[in-house]
């Protein structure tokens, strides 16, 4: 069975750099290969699209992710209630250190048992160890 991740949006958008870090062009190939299966929630896609608008311009937009999608053959998921439900939660929590989307994020992360996936170099330091225990994250960085 290949590994299983989500992908945040930033290391998403490393990916479109002109000259993407190693780390992140290890990943995309293993993705790229079928060696790893890599998931988005679909508000993801929609800040995607809007990191894209401001660095490339609104012409861009829609051609980067179609097929960007196509390329990884990444798995888009559309939030559930429960996960919803739970994303609250887990936001009512720790609201000081995770905003909607991360919560969302985190907890799909979580009830699915997938590497997250993300640019956000503290998110570790911030959780109590419960959580860090269920959630393996790995972080990139913009060099």
């Amino acid at each position: 069975m290949s590994r299983e991740i989500y992908l945040d949006s930033g290391v998403i958008m490393l990916n479109f750099s002109s000259d993407p870090i190693e780390k992140i062009k290890i990943i995309f190939s293993r993705i790229r290969n079928e060696e790893v299966k890599a998931f988005v929630l679909e508000p993801t896609l929609e800040e995607i699209a809007f990191h894209l608008c401001v660095y490339y311009g609104k012409e861009k937009v829609e051609t980067y992710i179609a097929s960007f999608l196509y390329d990884y053959n990444i798995q888009v998921v559309k939030p559930q209630i429960q996960l919803i439900q739970k994303a609250g939660i887990l936001k009512c929590q720790y609201r000081s250190v995770l905003s909607y989307f991360d919560s969302l994020m985190i907890e799909f992360s979580m009830q699915n048992k997938l590497e997250f996936h993300t640019t956000k170099k503290k998110l570790r330091k911030k959780f109590p160890s419960k959580i860090v225990n269920q959630l393996k994250i790995i972080t990139y960085r913009f060099d």
